[in-house]
């Protein structure tokens, strides 16, 4: 090409880009945001999870499921996140496997203790009062699995005990392994008066 033409042409282009008719390129658009996936670890040896990005107009579908941003658990096994945008699109894959135990803590089960329950059956009818054929008073203390009757802060056995005049208390507590339910009542009190004969 002769100098002269290439003058004319080059003073052609810079005319037309002082009007305005520059040429400009497009950019290409940004990738999809990928999906976060998480593998099994020692507390969910099972399962893994993924987090699924927040992006607007964007639409992401995990195993064929339209699904929000958020974090979604997996089951073993293969999982796809596909992601759409317009005509944007782009997909993942990922492969949930069983963690081994191998390398995992391994905190020992502790057994709970059996409790059983007990409720004590005293009333205050098994008081009795002294009288002129019986001066001394008595109480009737009955027989109760897991429960554990003191008289007068003395452990007693179930049966009929002798009460002098004055004031006298009965308590009764859970034996070992067992247990009251809420409220229960466990303390009582007589007083033993001397009879008028």
């Amino acid at each position: 090409m002769k100098p002269i033409i290439r003058i004319v042409l080059f003073l052609a282009v810079a005319g037309l880009a002082a009007l305005g008719y520059a040429s400009t390129a497009t950019a290409a658009p940004k990738p999809l945001p990928a999906p976060v996936f998480h593998a099994s670890n020692c507390e969910h040896r099972s399962t893994g999870s993924v987090d699924i990005p927040a992006v607007h107009g964007a639409r992401y579908t995990l195993d064929g499921v339209r699904e929000s941003a958020g974090t979604y658990t997996l089951a073993t096994g293969s999982h796809t996140v596909t992601a759409r945008k317009g005509r944007q699109s782009a997909h993942w894959s990922f492969t949930v496997t069983v963690r081994s135990i191998v390398g995992c803590a391994v905190v020992p089960t502790v057994p709970r203790p059996i409790v059983h329950w007990a409720s004590p059956t005293f009333v205050a009818a098994d008081w009795n009062q002294a009288t002129c054929d019986q001066p001394e008073g008595s109480v009737d203390i009955p027989f109760d699995t897991g429960v554990i009757y003191d008289l007068d802060t003395i452990p007693s056995p179930a049966g009929n005990a002798l009460l002098g005049v004055g004031s006298h208390q009965l308590h009764a507590a859970p034996a070992d392994g067992y247990r009251f339910p809420a409220f229960t009542v466990t303390s009582w009190s007589f007083t033993v008066v001397a009879p008028h004969c």
